[in-house]
């Protein structure tokens, strides 16, 4: 079945019959969005370039998941609710059967330790919601003690985080094959350049301006 077949047709969850599911292609859109904890921030375009929907298509399916109290709509993102959540998992063997499950592990492509006095929102502010080469904005995910943000590549959907954590920078990948390393690595160099760039645009933004003598 397509992923853009039966939008819309509600299901109930094996043994919670009480319970009204979204379709199962919604289902797959829920779980997109909250596939990593409650606090992952997906972009639309994200969204859609994650799973390669039509817009008309997602859209629709984001207003119906958004109206029942799945998701929850954001200034520039979407965030699976904690009904979301509760939806997924109960749900997951029937999810399952549409996405096929792998156990990824990440692949660390760079890593840097962080200047100490590093403001680090400002850093987030430099480097979201913007795209770099090939690199198209994903979204992004904190939690207490770290937070990372996530872009996927345009051609071929490979996704390229970038977590702190402890004053750690690291790039990150979760490779489809053994041929994706290399191109996740170029994206990965890319990314930091633009990284490199922001450090030392925010170090200079603190520096205090010698006035000249008249």
């Amino acid at each position: 079945m397509a992923l853009g077949d039966n939008f819309g047709a509600g299901q109930d969850i094996d043994g919670f019959s009480s319970i009204e599911l979204p379709s199962p292609n919604d289902l797959v859109i829920l779980k997109a969005i909250g596939d990593d904890d409650a606090e992952q921030n997906l972009s639309f375009q994200g969204i859609r370039r994650k799973l390669g929907l039509h817009q008309e298509t997602l859209s629709r399916a984001l207003h119906r998941l958004q109206r029942d109290g799945y998701v929850e709509r954001l200034e520039h993102a979407y965030r699976i609710s904690e009904k979301g959540l509760n939806t997924i998992m109960h749900a997951q063997p029937r999810v399952g059967t549409i996405v096929e499950q792998n156990d990824p592990y990440s692949v660390v492509l760079l890593r840097a330790v962080l200047p100490p006095d590093l403001n680090v929102n400002s850093l987030v502010d430099s480097l979201s919601f913007r795209w770099f080469g090939n690199l198209r904005w994903l979204g992004s995910t904190q939690t207490p003690d770290s937070l990372a943000l996530s872009w996927i590549t345009n051609e071929s959907g490979l996704k390229i985080s970038v977590r702190v954590k402890d004053g750690t920078l690291t790039i990150e990948t979760i490779p489809k094959d053994s041929n994706s390393i290399s191109d996740a690595s170029r994206s990965a160099f890319a990314l930091f350049d633009h990284i490199s760039k922001a450090l030392m645009d925010s170090e200079q933004a603190r520096q205090p301006r010698l006035s000249t003598a008249s």
